[in-house]
């Protein structure tokens, strides 16, 4: 009889090997795994972030864009940044100088006159609210004479009619160094006489403008958001005030009765406008601010300066 022990075949784990094996996995898996899902993380933060960027990147070149059509001299900035105005120009030209008020064929800016032509401007407008101005130097004084009804300031009143009819031109009958004959022009005539300028002989560049409405953008809360964040709104055709305090505000703007609204960009952590101005030798500045954020791309800021001609 044979009593020796018995030997088995161990061929699994012990429960020490099996915790073992368990932890190491764990630490392999903690460590892998920020690895592997580093990059698809980092891909939601970059999109996030372009995302904003183009967002914002799209309101500021629509500001900048209109920026550039803007009236000499006729922009206006809040003293807290919010608020951006000016005027839109329509479209411009030049004209030729004339001292004789009775040349319908030129402008007598010193006089009164009520008819010339003018290159460019060839649009056909009839009494739909369309203005002229005229040398433009002082941006409080141009808004002071909007809301006059004389006849002897740069910009004509609102109530003086300007009517523009294209010619057809096939023949060089008066001025042929601007090649007239192949140029487009128009006859500009207003319901009165108007004297652009009392006291000096016009634009030096024979400039002229045509416009019809004014512009502005502005920053303000948006009423429906709990962040207290904001949008960015655009106005025109809203009522003209001579000093922009008594327009820099949504309730102010708003109080127009035919003023039209839309909505720029929304959901904005800060926005800001901001104006150097220009001078005979170098031309103004307006500095566009704009800050957007979410959980997942952070916060971006986008800074953006936009040249303003200010020669009338």
């Amino acid at each position: 009889m044979n009593n020796s022990p018995k030997h088995y075949d161990s061929n699994g784990f012990t429960l020490i090997e099996l915790v073992m094996v368990i932890t190491l996995m764990a630490i392999i898996a903690a460590t892998v795994t920020p690895i592997l899902t580093r990059p698809f993380a980092n891909y939601q933060i970059q999109y996030a972030r372009q995302e904003l960027v183009s967002l914002a990147q799209s309101s500021v070149d629509k500001i900048s864009q209109e920026i550039k059509q803007a009236l000499p001299n006729t922009i206006r900035i809040s003293s807290d940044g919010s608020t951006l105005e000016f005027i839109l120009i329509e479209q411009g030209g030049r004209y030729r100088s004339s001292i004789l008020s009775g040349d319908n064929s030129a402008l007598s800016p010193s006089q009164a006159d009520s008819r010339f032509t003018i290159l460019g401007l060839y649009g056909t407008y009839n009494n739909d609210g369309a203005r002229l101005s005229l040398y433009n130097t002082s941006v409080s004084t141009f808004y002071t004479q909007l809301l006059q009804s004389t006849d002897q300031t740069t910009v004509t009143a609102a109530n003086n009619n300007v009517q523009i009819t294209p010619l057809s031109v096939t023949t060089c009958i008066t001025d042929c160094s601007q090649s007239a004959n192949s140029a487009p022009i128009a006859d500009i005539s207003l319901s009165r006489p108007h004297q652009f300028d009392s006291l000096g002989f016009g634009s030096p560049k024979n400039r002229i403008f045509l416009f019809t409405t004014g512009v502005i953008y502005q920053c303000s809360t948006d009423i429906g958001a709990a962040d207290g964040s904001l949008n960015i709104y655009r106005y025109q055709n809203y009522d003209f005030k001579s000093d922009q305090a008594d327009l820099d505000t949504r309730a102010e703007i708003e109080a127009s009765a035919a003023e039209i609204k839309s909505l720029l960009s929304q959901k904005l952590s800060q926005c800001e406008f901001s104006y150097t101005q220009g001078n005979s030798t170098r031309s103004g500045v307006i500095d566009i601010s704009i800050t957007m954020q979410n959980e997942v791309a952070g916060t971006i800021t986008l800074l953006k300066q936009v040249l303003v001609q200010n020669a009338p």
